[in-house]
């Protein structure tokens, strides 16, 4: 179903989690942009960019393996839930917007700013990735919805 505009964009979906799987499935794929918005922020190499030994290795791999759960787990619930379509498409647009595009344009982007502003305009960036998961995800179920209006 296509919620409004403001619910869909706005809120980025916030608005229709209810219960603790959806909270789950909704901030799991954010662990690691998070951790590499602090790591960034803070200097502490939580989520470092650049490995250089096996334990920042392991730290890397471990919050990517959660961020990947979490986007497996969306795919798996917008599919059980909608059609698998539904479910490739999200996922999709999670893994390029959620997990590849903060890869390539967060440092770049937040070596801009002072100390005191990176972990802000970090979580702005990753607000407005996650506004374009939405209006994909957005326009494929109008999509969806004129395509089986035209089939009726």
């Amino acid at each position: 179903m296509i919620g409004s505009f403001v619910d869909d964009i706005i809120f980025v979906g916030f608005k229709d989690i209810h219960t603790t799987e959806e909270w789950i499935l909704k901030l799991l794929p954010l662990v690691n942009d998070i951790a590499h918005i602090f790591t960034i922020a803070s200097g502490i190499p939580i989520y470092p960019h650049y490995i250089k030994n096996m334990v920042e290795l392991i730290k890397r791999c471990s919050i990517d393996f959660l961020a990947l759960t979490g986007i497996v787990g969306n795919a798996a619930y917008k599919t059980e839930k909608y059609s698998k379509m539904d479910g490739i498409v999200y996922s999709l647009a999670l893994l390029f917007f959620g997990f590849l595009i903060p890869n390539f344009i967060l440092e770049p982007i937040l070596k801009k700013f002072p100390k005191s502003l990176k972990f802000i305009v970090g979580i702005i960036v990753i607000y407005g990735l996650e506004i374009c998961i939405a209006l994909v995800y957005r326009q494929y179920k109008i999509y969806k919805k004129n395509k089986i209006s035209k089939a009726n």
